[in-house]
């Protein structure tokens, strides 16, 4: 049975590994990330203080004017973002927004951003490469730490 609270969960901010594999840990507790989801929604619904020591899960849009010292930014993905039906709809516009949207993410974070992205993803049935967004490449490397996840 998992817990529904999660103080503690995220400790002081001195290494981004440490999160990482806080986070790797707890994402394990769950068979799919609709569980995942759903318990992190119960977590939210529990907390009243903004500044608690939780996990908070929300869109970019949410995310607008608010501000955390760390933040997960998942899915960093070509075609996931900018989002291939984006630029299908709306050409250049569309990867513009998304750029724009890309820049609020990333400025919620007062200490740290960690931005994921897969190697390889599975599109009807078969497992193929997957490329970062290409909106990574813009960001200023003295800024970047590059990471690769521990080999199980």
């Amino acid at each position: 049975q998992k817990e529904l609270e999660a103080p503690g969960l995220l400790k002081e901010a001195d290494v981004p590994e440490d999160y990482l594999g806080q986070l790797d840990a707890l994402l394990r507790e769950f068979d799919t990330l609709a569980e995942f989801l759903e318990h992190a929604a119960l977590v939210k619904e529990g907390t009243k203080d903004s500044d608690a020591n939780v996990v908070q899960l929300m869109t970019i849009h949410r995310a607008k004017g608010l501000e955390y010292k760390l933040v997960f930014l998942a899915g960093w993905d070509d075609t996931v973002l900018p989002s291939i039906m984006s630029f299908k709809e709306a050409g250049a516009e569309g990867v513009e927004e998304e750029r724009r949207l890309a820049y609020v993410a990333l400025t919620r974070a007062r200490d740290v951003a960690v931005i994921t992205h897969v190697a390889e993803q599975a599109q009807w049935g078969r497992a193929g490469a997957a490329y970062p967004s290409p909106f990574l490449a813009e960001l200023p490397r003295k800024h970047v730490k590059r990471m690769k996840p521990k080999q199980n």
